[in-house]
């Protein structure tokens, strides 16, 4: 059964814009692939905590030699990789602070970057053949000719790090000056409105 998995990460809840477009790319996922299971990871519930030493002491023991401490170490990383190794398409619906991604989706990527799983000791990635799109919602606007396109760091991180474990099919639908929507110089509706087009083409695949 084709899955899909998606990563949110706005602490916003109905005010977030970021999950108003997961909502829309979920609509249209679920209508082209009817069979398919969507699993569910909000970050904003799931208080992952960011690597410690503990945990990297567990992460450089090979397994057979992991302590009951180093398994429990691992253990929620460990269900952060199952789900994406599961999935044929991922999707990182996230806001963007200060110009990048939110402290809780960089710990994502901290536990799921995970040598001998995602990413070989070669220094390869391992998850070939996945797709992954990427909805950004961002208060300034970052487009051609924009006078901040120099700080558009956020698309292009996560880019770097889906490529790193193997992923080199990214759709990014980026939905800047998201500020309009707080300053209600437009509405919400309106807002995802616009992105519509380019949702539904990214959920079509």
């Amino acid at each position: 059964m084709t899955q899909l998995l998606v990563v949110e990460t706005s602490p916003r809840g109905e005010h977030s814009i970021s999950r108003h477009l997961t909502r829309r790319f979920v609509e249209a996922w679920q209508a082209a692939h009817p069979q398919a299971e969507v699993v569910h990871r909000d970050l904003a519930k799931t208080h992952l905590p960011f690597v410690t030493d503990p945990w990297l002491q567990a992460y450089f023991t090979p397994p057979a030699q992991h302590s009951p401490a180093m398994k429990e170490a691992l253990r929620l990383s460990d269900q952060l990789v199952a789900e994406l190794l599961a999935a044929d398409h991922l999707v990182i619906a996230t806001p963007v602070y200060n110009y990048n991604v939110p402290a809780a989706l960089k710990a994502w990527v901290d536990h799921i970057v995970r040598k001998g799983l995602t990413l070989g000791f070669d220094g390869k990635g391992l998850l070939h053949g996945k797709k992954a799109t990427v909805l950004l919602a961002s208060g300034g606007a970052y487009g051609e000719g924009s006078p901040i396109r120099d700080r558009d760091i956020a698309p292009q991180y996560l880019r770097l790090i889906l490529g790193v474990i193997g992923i080199t099919d990214v759709t990014v639908v980026a939905g800047g000056g998201a500020k309009s929507v707080d300053l209600r110089e437009q509405t919400l509706e309106g807002f995802v409105a616009k992105l519509r087009p380019q949702i539904e083409q990214a959920a079509a695949g």
